[in-house]
C-alpha cells in the first residue's frame, strides 16, 4: 500500500516535468457550432482534455502516447485503442502514433502487453482491440506493413495461450478483460477472482472474431500494395476459416435461445452462466448473431428495466440480481456502449442506435455540467456520481485510485465525441459518407462541424426528415463547395469532394 502511494506521487512528478517538455504543436481542434450549448461546450471540452492527456516520448516509449487520466501512470492497451478513435478526428498521425508503444514493445513470446509506461512493460494483456483500432484509422501503407507482423504474432499467441481445448477462448485473469470487477469474473472488490480456467467468455471470443476481421482488412490492403512480406491471400483464407470455426462454437455454446442472450459457458459444469451483462451484446459488434438472434438481443436493449435506462447500456442489466453501482458491475462504460452501438449500426438499426447514442451524449455532457469533469464510468439512473463507488472493499484501489470513478478521464469517455460525429450526425471520415440519424430536437436547426486539421467544414441544415441539406466547404477555398440533399437514414457519398 505504501508502495502504491510512492508510485502515485512519482507518476505525478514525472507527468509534471514531462508536460514542461510537451511541445507538440497540434492543429486547431475540431469544433461544433449548434444552437445547443450543452453539445457545443461538451464537444470542445473533450478535445481540451484529450490534448492534455497526450504525453511526449519518454524512456521506453519512443512516440507520443495517450493516457486516460493522470492518475494512471502509463498507457493501457484497450484504453489506447479507443483513444485512437477520438484522435482520428483531430490529428490522423497522432491517432496511429499513440498505438506504437504496444507495437514497439511486444513481448518475446508474441503477447502484447496490457500496460506500458516509460520505465516498465506489463506482463499481462488486455482485450485484443489493437488490430481493430488500426483497421479503422487512415494510416499509411508503410505503417500497416510495419505493424502487420506484430499483430499476426499476437493473434498466434492468443490462439496458443488463451484457447481452451474445445476451441473457444478464456481470460486467465479478470484484469485481462479490462472490467476487473465484472460479476461474471470476480466479486465487487476485484479481489475474489472466479476460476476462469474453463470458462469460455463472451467478450474475449467476440474480440477474437473482431481481430480476425481486422487482420483480413489489413491483409487485403497489403496484398494490393508493393509490400510482399507474406502470402496475404493465404493469411486471409486462414483468418476467414478461423472465424468460421469460432463463430460456429460461439453459436453452439454461448447462445441461450430461452433467454435470447449470449452467456459465458463453464465447461467444468457444462452450463451457461446466466448473468445478464453488456458482454452479451458484443457478438453484435463482431457480426455473429443471425437475424432472429438480433431481434432477441434488441428486445433486451430496448427494455427500460434492463439496458434502455436514463443513461443507457449499463455494464450489467439493471434488473439483474448482480447489478450494483460499483464500477464494472452496473455503471455505464462508454467504450462498451460504443461497441454495442457500432454493432447495431452494422445491421442498419439506425433509428434505435441513434437514440441510444443521443441519450449517451446528452448524459455525459449533463454530468460534466453537474460534476465538472468527465469520468471513467457513469450512473445509469442519474447525471451525477452520488451513488457510484469504485471497487468497494478493495482498500489498495481506494487509496491509489479513489472511491469514485476516476475524473479527467479522456480515455474512452472521449468516444462521446465520436458518437456525436458518427452515430448522430452519421459522418464517416474514413469512408467519406454521411448517413444522418438526427433526434427530433435537431429539427429546424443548422449545425457546423469543422475539421481544421483536414481543412474542411461540414454544414448541415435539417428542415425535415426528407429535407436535409449537406454542404462541404474547403477551409482554404481551393475547392468548390459540395452541396447534396438527403433524407434521414439515407447514406450518401461525399468522396468527390475529397478526390485530389
Amino acid at each position: 500500500m505504501f508502495l502504491g502511494y510512492i508510485s502515485l506521487l512519482f507518476s505525478k512528478l514525472i507527468f509534471f516535468f514531462s508536460s514542461v517538455r510537451h511541445k507538440k504543436k497540434l492543429p486547431p481542434k475540431p469544433y461544433l457550432n449548434i444552437k445547443n450549448e450543452l453539445l457545443k461546450n461538451g464537444f470542445s471540452k473533450i478535445f481540451d482534455l484529450l490534448s492534455k492527456n497526450l504525453k511526449p516520448p519518454l524512456g521506453k516509449i519512443k512516440n507520443y502516447w495517450g493516457i486516460s487520466s493522470e492518475i494512471f501512470f502509463g498507457c493501457y492497451l484497450w484504453d489506447t485503442a479507443f483513444i485512437s478513435q477520438v484522435w482520428k478526428y483531430w490529428d490522423a498521425k497522432i491517432a496511429y502514433e499513440i498505438l506504437k508503444p504496444f507495437i514497439d514493445n511486444q513481448l518475446m513470446d508474441g503477447r502484447i502487453s496490457d500496460f506500458i509506461n516509460p520505465f516498465k512493460i506489463g506482463n499481462k494483456t488486455q482485450p485484443p482491440l489493437l488490430a481493430w483500432a488500426i483497421s479503422d484509422l487512415d494510416v499509411p501503407i508503410e505503417y500497416l506493413n510495419e505493424v502487420y507482423p506484430i499483430l499476426r504474432r499476437f493473434n498466434e499467441w492468443l490462439y496458443d495461450n488463451r484457447r481452451l481445448k474445445n476451441g473457444l477462448f478464456s481470460w486467465i485473469d479478470p484484469c485481462e478483460s479490462g472490467i476487473n470487477n465484472s460479476p461474471r469474473l470476480s466479486d465487487m472488490s476485484g479481489k475474489s477472482k472466479k476460476d476462469l480456467s474453463n470458462l469460455a467468455t463472451i467478450d474475449l471470443n467476440s474480440y477474437i472474431v473482431l481481430q480476425n476481421k481486422a487482420l483480413i482488412k489489413i491483409a487485403k490492403k497489403l496484398d494490393d500494395s508493393k509490400f510482399i512480406r507474406y502470402n496475404y491471400k493465404s493469411d486471409i483464407l486462414e483468418y476467414e476459416e478461423k472465424n468460421k470455426k469460432l463463430i460456429d462454437l460461439i453459436q453452439k455454446y454461448l447462445w441461450d435461445a430461452e433467454y435470447g442472450l449470449y452467456f459465458d459457458y463453464n465447461f467444468n459444469e457444462e452450463r451457461r452462466i446466466e448473468i445478464n451483462t453488456i458482454a452479451s451484446f458484443l457478438p453484435l459488434t463482431a457480426e455473429i448473431p443471425n437475424e432472429q438472434q438480433i431481434l432477441a438481443l434488441i428486445k433486451h436493449l430496448e427494455s427500460s428495466f434492463e439496458y434502455n435506462t436514463k443513461i443507457p447500456l449499463p455494464s450489467v442489466a439493471h434488473n439483474d440480481k448482480k447489478f450494483t453501482k460499483d464500477m464494472g458491475s452496473g455503471p455505464v462504460w462508454l467504450n462498451l456502449a460504443y461497441l454495442v452501438i457500432k454493432g447495431l449500426e452494422k445491421k442498419e438499426i439506425l433509428k434505435f442506435s441513434g437514440e441510444l447514442a443521443y441519450k449517451l451524449v446528452k448524459a455525459i455532457f449533463k454530468t460534466y455540467t453537474n460534476e465538472g469533469s468527465f469520468y471513467e464510468f457513469y450512473d445509469p439512473d442519474r447525471y451525477d456520481l452520488k451513488k457510484l463507488s469504485r471497487m468497494k472493499g478493495n482498500l489498495y484501489k481506494r487509496l491509489t485510485r479513489g472511491k469514485k470513478p476516476v475524473k479527467n478521464f479522456v480515455g474512452w469517455t472521449g468516444l462521446v465525441n465520436s458518437l456525436l460525429i458518427e452515430s448522430i450526425i452519421g459522418f464517416d471520415i474514413i469512408e467519406k459518407t454521411i448517413q444522418p440519424r438526427f433526434p427530433e430536437d435537431f429539427k429546424g436547426k443548422n449545425l457546423e462541424l469543422g475539421f481544421p486539421a483536414f481543412k474542411f467544414v461540414l454544414e448541415i441544415s435539417y428542415s425535415s426528415d426528407k429535407d436535409i441539406i449537406i454542404k462541404l466547404s474547403d477551409l482554404e477555398r481551393k475547392k468548390e463547395d459540395l452541396i447534396k440533399k438527403c433524407s434521414l437514414y439515407q447514406k450518401i457519398s461525399l468522396k468527390e469532394f475529397f478526390a485530389n
